[in-house]
Parts: structure tokens; C-alpha cells; sequence
């Protein structure tokens, strides 16, 4: 069964997953260790990569004796291993944050990959996507979104921390995908651009452009 023969059934479960790629400066929080060199930190969220002045390090599989980083998922610690002088060097790790609706959901890291490590989607989305152009061809499968609007519940405000200077939305990565039934398909591939707080409401908006245009393909697989 593919996605496209999913999405015309009149009964369909549906769901939206979205992952957002931040960034966030850690110069300043990272202490330094017992080892010449090597950094550590709490870090709760999903590192994704980290970048010294603007160049990427390589990602290590253990606490690195050389430039690289390492993060330790059982107990939320970042190392960083650098020769650098942090006072003087900007040391940036990107993160992933999982989000979908409703309720919190374990699916792998990447929805289309079955081997890549499953993580848990917060349920914060509280208003799903609004899409600023037609959808286009939804039979076949193509499906093409050119902008994308979604609020997220944040009355924590550990989930995003918009509002910490630290941390940066402008311009991150954010990828969504659509599951119906046991169907998934990407379906945006884009970056944030503009990440609103709503005092009031105790949520951010969120407005996403699609930066590089590759969801005019159509959906081959499941056959």
C-alpha cells in the first residue's frame, strides 16, 4: 500500500511529525574536566553536531582524546574536546527537538528510516501546520507545502527556550512528515523562519519556509 492510496481513503488515521534543528552557544556553560583539554556539560536535548568557530568537529563514539565531541544520552553530558581557548572561541551544538500532536509518541529519529534510533515526540503541537499553498496532486503522492505555519504548547518553556539567549531558531533546519495509517511520508523540507512567543497563550508560533524545494516527488514507496 503506498501513501497515496492511504490518503484517499475516506477513514484515516493522521498524524504530523516536526523536527526543528536549533542551536544553541556553549561557550560559556561548558566547564572544564579532570582531562587537559576536554569540556563537559548537561545537555538533555539530542545533539545533532557541534561547530567551533563555525567549523564542525567530528562526532566520537566515546569521550574524545582529540578535537571532536561526544554525548552521553544516559547521562545527559556533552564532551567537547578542544585546544582552543573557550574565552575566546564560540563553541555552538545543534540539537533536535521532536514534536507532534496530541500526545507523545516513540518513533525513530528519522520516520523513514527504521534503523535510526527511536526517540519521544512531545505532544506540544497545539495548532497542526496551516500551509500558505495549495496542496498540489495529493492523489499521486506529490505534495508540495511552500510555507507552513504551527504553534507549540511551551508553558514549561523547557521544550523550546525561545526566550534564553542562548539558543537560536532563526534560519534552523525543520523537517516534516505525515503518517496515515502505517504510511509515512516527508512532506516539507525547509527552515525556520520566524519563531514567535505568545506570552498569553503560553505557546510559540512558528513559521517555516521551504528553502531548497525537493517535495514535488512523487511517493514510490511502500509497493
Amino acid at each position: 500500500m503506498t501513501f497515496a492510496a492511504e490518503i484517499e481513503k475516506d477513514v484515516s488515521n493522521r498524524s504530523m511529525f516536526v523536527r526543528l534543528n536549533p542551536r544553541r552557544y556553549i561557550s560559556d556553560t561548558l566547564a572544564v574536566t579532570a582531562t587537559t583539554n576536554l569540556y563537559s556539560m548537561t545537555f538533555t536535548q539530542v545533539v545533532s553536531g557541534v561547530e567551533i568557530d563555525g567549523t564542525a568537529i567530528s562526532e566520537d563514539t566515546a569521550i574524545p582524546t582529540s578535537e571532536g565531541w561526544f554525548q552521553d544520552e544516559s547521562t545527559n553530558t556533552l564532551y567537547v574536546y578542544t585546544t582552543s581557548t573557550l574565552s575566546s572561541t564560540d563553541v555552538v551544538a545543534s540539537f533536535y527537538v521532536f514534536l507532534t500532536g496530541e500526545r507523545t509518541r516513540i518513533l525513530n529519529q528519522d520516520p523513514t528510516d527504521t534503523n535510526s534510533t527511536r526517540r519521544s515526540w512531545a505532544g506540544a503541537i497545539e495548532i497542526y501546520p496551516t500551509v500558505s499553498s495549495a496542496v498540489t496532486n495529493q492523489v499521486q503522492g506529490s505534495v508540495t507545502f511552500s510555507d507552513i505555519r504551527f504553534s507549540v504548547i511551551n508553558t514549561d518553556k523547557s521544550l523550546l527556550n525561545v526566550a534564553n539567549n542562548e539558543y537560536s531558531y532563526s534560519n534552523a533546519p525543520a523537517l516534516a512528515w505525515v503518517l496515515v495509517n502505517d504510511e509515512i511520508q516527508k512532506v516539507f523540507d525547509g527552515r525556520v523562519r520566524s519563531a514567535n512567543i505568545d506570552r498569553g497563550a503560553n505557546s510559540v508560533n512558528f513559521q517555516i519556509y521551504d528553502s531548497i524545494g525537493l517535495l514535488d516527488e512523487t511517493a514510490t514507496f511502500g509497493d
